[in-house]
């Protein structure tokens, strides 16, 4: 290859020279701009930043209506943890619930077995203790990163115990109708989130929802402006990743435009909703100050728990 702008731009990808088979995008403007495969055999991608882009935005875009459709989402989990047998609706509503309330990585099998670093779906039974109505976790998570954790839910805890008897290495297992075991995989864990809801969300959307919902309750319940350092330390507390990741792809862009902007007006004008079956104070809150792209003010908030209440 001679043409200097055509390697220049290739070099601009980013492809480490260490990755094999490595395939670049003839067109400088498609969304996959590059594939290779890195040292421990996993599948790497280079996409085109637009792409990227595109996609963060539609994420953020999406964070109020993922609210809407959560009551819809948590009562079904609430009744499929009731079940008396180990099906598979039982046991996925219990990763849902385990990514609801701790906020962890559904987790991908080959990431597991390559890095040893875990998810809600390839957690081991060694990663989990229950006890009496909490479970205990300790893992190794993203980059390495040991969690512990402990998740106070006896509907939660309840399950576990009883997948803890059979023939699976897995955390999270089910029954079939022949008696043998499964694990919880991530296909099935977003197959359950889009048949409840009803919409195309995933996995992934719980993590970008209590990222926001923290850095909400941070804003809302502050005395004084808060720095977005101050912002941010209860979202990677909750999160377990850095300030930078959470800042970058985790909490809504518009909570950080508040922090730089200035937040006397927004405590001012804000009138916290009561709290739904489904959804808390704060839950409420944000949803109506992200739909009015503006400080939640009290009319707003009313218009907006309104149809929450219903959904509850």
């Amino acid at each position: 290859m001679t043409d200097r702008d055509e390697i220049d731009r290739l070099n601009a990808i980013g492809l480490p020279p260490a990755y094999g088979d490595a395939w670049f995008c003839p067109k400088p403007n498609g969304h996959i701009q590059a594939v290779g495969w890195d040292e421990k055999g996993r599948k790497q991608y280079r996409y085109h930043l637009g792409f990227r882009e595109a996609q963060e935005a539609a994420k953020y875009e999406r964070c109020a209506d993922f609210g809407h459709a959560l009551p819809k989402l948590r009562k079904r989990v609430e009744a499929d943890l009731a079940s008396r047998k180990l099906t598979r609706d039982r046991a996925v509503a219990a990763v849902v619930r385990l990514l609801d309330t701790a906020h962890i990585r559904v987790g991908n099998e080959a990431y597991a077995e390559a890095n040893e670093s875990f998810g809600a779906t390839t957690l081991r039974k060694r990663h989990g203790a229950v006890s009496g109505s909490t479970l205990k976790l300790r893992f190794k998570g993203k980059s390495g990163k040991e969690r512990t954790l402990k998740v106070a839910d006896r509907a939660l805890a309840s399950v576990v115990k009883k997948m803890a008897d059979l023939d699976e290495q897995h955390l999270f297992a089910w029954l079939d109708d022949a008696g043998d075991a499964h694990p919880v995989t991530s296909s099935d864990v977003n197959a359950y989130i889009k048949a409840a809801t009803g919409e195309d969300f995933t996995a992934k959307h719980f993590r970008t929802w209590a990222a926001s919902v923290t850095a909400f309750e941070a804003l809302a319940t502050a005395e004084r402006d808060l720095s977005l350092k101050t912002m941010l330390e209860p979202v990677v507390a909750k999160l377990g990743n850095t300030p930078a990741i959470a800042r970058k792809s985790y909490v809504h862009p518009s909570l950080i435009d508040l922090v730089k902007k200035g937040q006397s007006a927004f405590r001012t004008a804000l009138r916290l909703p009561r709290a739904k079956r489904y959804l808390t104070r704060e839950e409420c809150g944000l949803i109506a100050f992200l739909e009015a792209g503006t400080p939640a003010a009290p009319a707003l908030v009313a218009k907006i728990a309104a149809p929450l209440a219903k959904a509850a």
